[in-house]
């Protein structure tokens, strides 16, 4: 793509694992030109194997789970001693792939994206990682203006009433945004 460009691919596989996986390690690479990376898995989805599409629409995050994800062209993220990510056999996963090719982000190879799964030892079963996605799309900001908001919400909102440990979170508003922040929220301070 010549500079200027911009595309979100999806690319589709089926994981080769013939049984129930666990993962604790999950290596991504992609050179400058992207912009983000995501890894997502569905239990309730089928794509033809090494299929893909070019799409600005959104996932339905009701049939795709967020696995992992970056920012940065190269990423290395090894769990926590005794967590995994489980994916089942022959697990239905997306690949997508965020390639800007403009302004800061102008590539000098192309685009390209690099997806790398390490098996979890043989042993006890780890802890599961699982992910929750939150977006809020009623923020309205008209042009040259600046506005603050606080969106918050808990995981009993969500009939979850027991204490969790989170591995990672983040924001995503491309260059809009200008600071984000997450704070424990302890009941008692609303």
């Amino acid at each position: 793509m010549a500079p200027g460009g911009d595309i979100i691919r999806n690319f589709y596989f089926v994981l080769s694992n013939a049984t129930n996986t666990w993962v604790d390690r999950i290596e991504f690479f992609y050179p400058p030109g992207s912009h983000h990376l995501n890894f997502f898995s569905s239990d309730t989805l089928s794509r033809p194997h090494g299929s893909y599409e070019d799409s600005f629409d959104v996932i339905t995050f009701v049939s795709w789970s967020l696995r992992a994800s970056s920012q940065v062209g190269r990423l290395d993220w090894r769990l926590h001693p005794g967590v995994g990510i489980k994916f089942k056999a022959h697990q239905q996963v997306l690949a997508q792939s965020h390639f800007v090719n403009t302004g800061p982000q102008i590539s000098p190879i192309g685009g390209v994206a690099v997806i790398n799964l390490h098996e979890s030892a043989p042993g006890v079963e780890p802890v599961p990682l699982g992910s929750m996605f939150l977006q809020n799309k009623s923020v309205l900001l008209p042009p040259r203006s600046e506005t603050s908001w606080d969106y918050g919400i808990t995981l009993d909102h969500f009939g979850h009433g027991v204490p969790v440990k989170a591995a990672a979170v983040t924001g995503h508003f491309h260059w809009r945004g200008k600071t984000f922040e997450i704070r424990r929220w302890d009941s008692l301070n609303k």
